[in-house]
């Protein structure tokens, strides 16, 4: 279970472990890092298993720490021509770019924009915390992979329409998420 407290501005994680023959508390653990691996696995798995295996172009909208987890995670990222960046602020765009080009051995280039980053990707990478689509079908390529993971509330969100209509498969976490039905 992962548990959200939520306090003048500032959002804590906790998951508590509890012994299963007893119920005692074990530890209650801090858990902003771990989800932050656990989302960069799940877009790694997610993109190595869904998207076309001749993508050569990546986009990450976002310069958080989910987004530094995820880019380590995508896999055969060495063979991929420039991956793009984009966040809230350019010098944060400029920042996750250089620091992803040296830490990966790829080049990353900041972009002034969601819809340049995403033009001609094969790949895109969300983590925002938007609450208005930064991403537009129309400037989606045919057969792009998207992992959205930033719209995990349902005050937030980072596609349009047309962009969700546009997909050939969607997967998500759980089709009965906060407490109600969804088609999919």
């Amino acid at each position: 279970m992962k548990q959200y407290t939520y306090v003048r501005g500032k959002l804590r994680f906790l998951v508590p472990l509890y012994e299963m023959a007893t119920g005692d508390l074990l530890a209650l653990i801090e858990a902003d890092y771990m989800g932050q691996l656990r989302t960069g696995a799940a877009s790694g798995v997610a993109t190595k298993y869904l998207a076309r295996k001749d993508s050569r172009v990546a986009a990450i909208i976002g310069t958080g720490g989910r987004r530094r987890r995820s880019l380590r995670r995508l896999p055969s990222f060495e063979s991929w021509n420039p991956c793009a960046c984009t966040g809230a602020m350019r010098r944060s765009a400029r920042s996750f770019s250089a620091e992803m080009s040296e830490r990966l051995g790829i080049r990353v280039q900041p972009c002034a924009s969601a819809a340049e980053a995403v033009r001609g990707a094969d790949i895109i990478s969300t983590a925002t915390t938007a609450s208005q689509p930064v991403v537009s079908g129309a400037d989606l390529a045919p057969g792009v992979h998207i992992n959205a993971i930033g719209a995990n509330h349902a005050h937030k969100r980072e596609l349009d329409d047309e962009a969700v209509a546009s997909a050939d498969i969607i997967v998500v976490d759980s089709v009965n998420s906060r407490g109600r039905k969804r088609a999919i």
